[in-house]
């Protein structure tokens, strides 16, 4: 199976609350792979929906580290600590970490959304 199928495998798993397929899909990836956008953000999306905070960020952080110009990582990575309680932390991480201006825009756009809506933790 191409890794555009596997993807689309674990995605459609998730979506139907079957988590242990989709990361079983994703589990198959072969190593340099596992490190690919599209897999930190299908894995991201699977713990997310698990609502596993602790796990999700550290695969957020992981994009941020590997894929500093994508937002997806920094917005995800945000909205966890802000579960995990630690919302102060989001405000001062998306200011030091965030590599391009769009990703300091989506970060904070993202952090007062999630606080707006769901209060301070």
């Amino acid at each position: 199976m191409t890794f555009e199928r596997k993807i689309r495998a674990a995605e459609g798993y998730s979506e139907l609350g079957m988590y242990s397929e989709a990361l079983a899909e994703l589990d198959e990836l072969d190593g340099e792979q596992q490190d690919r956008l599209e897999a930190l953000r299908a894995r991201v999306e699977v713990v997310l929906r698990q609502r596993d905070w602790q796990s999700a960020l550290r695969l957020s952080l992981r994009a941020c580290k590997l894929h500093p110009g994508e937002s997806a990582g920094f917005i995800h990575a945000a909205f966890c600590l802000h579960e995990l309680g630690r919302t102060e932390e989001a405000k001062r991480r998306r200011i030091r970490q965030s590599g391009s201006g769009e990703n300091l825009f989506a970060c904070k756009f993202s952090i007062e959304q999630v606080v707006q809506k769901h209060g301070e933790k």
